[in-house]
């Protein structure tokens, strides 16, 4: 099943110019283990908050992982 086991990592930051004002943000990449494949998410802070709010917007879209692996990052 796709993105029974994920890895997950933090890209960035990044900024975006929407209407005059810079914007920083960061994209939280999810790769299914077996086939590869990639899930975006972006976030405005790697917080552990922020992070919890993508990671519930990963479940709603693709299901729960059985099995998670990260770098130990302190938002993770």
């Amino acid at each position: 099943m796709i993105f029974e086991s994920v890895g997950l990592d933090y890209a960035g930051p990044s900024s975006v110019r929407i209407n005059g004002i810079i914007t920083k943000f960061y994209l939280l990449l999810f790769c299914c283990l077996t086939t590869r494949a990639i899930h975006l998410e972006i976030t405005l802070s790697q917080s552990a908050v922020a992070f919890m709010n993508a990671f519930q917007r990963f479940i709603s879209r693709r299901g729960k992982p059985k099995r998670v692996i990260s770098d130990n990052a302190p938002s993770f």
